[in-house]
């Protein structure tokens, strides 16, 4: 499949005073192939590499994932994947944020990036 573009990284409930992000929230371009689904993959290293935790998210372009305690100061790793039934794509870039750097306006962490 082509390109995957993830627009943005929006950390929810995260200020620089807390200890943990509770959700994050992913977003990203439809990729311009007929897909069932994405997936995401996150974990506390490389996910490229070596993905620890995966979810179907559906056909959607926009995802929260609720109730994970991301602590202050670790560093967390995020990509994604299209599926058209049993064919998926490769990984997407990686997106890399470590809860309490610095925060664009409104919470959010504006990121362009492509695979």
């Amino acid at each position: 499949m082509k390109k995957i573009i993830l627009i943005f990284l929006a950390i929810a409930l995260l200020i620089p005073c807390v200890a943990s992000a509770k959700s994050v929230t992913l977003a990203w371009d439809a990729s311009p192939d007929p897909i069932t689904s994405y997936k995401i993959f996150y974990g506390e290293q490389s996910v490229l590499t070596n993905p620890s935790t995966e979810i179907d998210v559906g056909k959607v372009l926009q995802f929260t994932i609720p109730n994970v305690d991301f602590q202050l100061g670790k560093t967390y790793y995020f990509a994604l994947k299209a599926c058209y039934y049993n064919n998926i794509s490769m990984f997407s870039e990686e997106v890399v944020y470590t809860v309490g750097s610095p925060l664009m306006p409104y919470r959010e962490n504006v990121l362009r990036i492509a695979n």
